[in-house]
């Protein structure tokens, strides 16, 4: 089974030999005594050769099939997050410069991206907005608290404590389940670091989705349990 990174085909996961019930021994055989080899040794290799029926052939196949699926996506996903990092220090790094190339810069950033200050959004960038499933105004005229509340109900706590500024150079980082519209959940991979905007201190905060990461990761553990 194929193993991809994207369109890219890295590698392919082979299983060893097996024979089932189907298989004539004396016609193996025959065809060892056909091509010349040792048919006393051919036949005590054809015997070390596990037996398994089709049936249980074919339910390893899919198994396998469905892991490489998996770490297919899994890796995907790694080198997506790869890409983001590097979006997400251009965007700190921007900021540092001035806050026009920062608006630049994270207006076409694949990462969601948001500046909080005095306890609201000061600044989102649309995949920030489509992660959360809401509008700039929406956004900005929401206190913080109220906003994670409604958001992450199950971790309010989490959501805020990492985007409390303490005024010191303080980076942040968790998962957190979130929970946008009532039927609609998702898992975002939330990190925040204090910055200075507009000359006063700020949370800088970048988010991904990481929602297919943790199903991925759910159904492997779910598979090696």
């Amino acid at each position: 089974s194929s193993i991809f990174v994207g369109d890219a085909h890295i590698a392919n996961w082979l299983i060893g030999q097996v024979k089932n019930e189907q298989l004539d021994e004396s016609q193996m055989l025959a065809y060892a005594k056909e091509i010349g080899a040792d048919e006393i040794e051919f036949k005590k290799a054809l015997d070390d050769v596990p037996s398994m029926s089709y049936e249980q052939f074919s339910q390893i196949g899919a198994f396998l099939h469905m892991m490489t699926q998996q770490l297919s996506q899994m890796a995907q996903e790694n080198v997506q997050q790869a890409r983001l990092l590097n979006e997400r220090d251009r965007a700190q790094s921007s900021l540092q410069e001035s806050e026009e190339k920062f608006e630049l810069i994270s207006a076409h950033a694949f990462m969601g991206v948001g500046i909080v200050q005095d306890d609201i959004f000061k600044y989102a960038n649309a995949a920030l907005l489509d992660i959360f499933e809401t509008n700039l105004k929406t956004l900005s005229q929401t206190e913080i608290s109220e906003f994670a509340q409604k958001l992450a109900p199950n971790a309010t706590d989490d959501f805020l404590k990492v985007l409390s500024p303490s005024g010191e150079d303080l980076e942040s980082h968790q998962d957190v389940q979130i929970h946008p519209e009532k039927d609609l959940s998702k898992w975002i991979d939330l990190y925040a670091r204090d910055v200075v905007y507009k000359g006063r201190t700020a949370v800088l905060l970048t988010i991904v989705d990481i929602t297919k990461r943790k199903e991925a990761e759910d159904i492997l553990a779910h598979n090696q349990a």
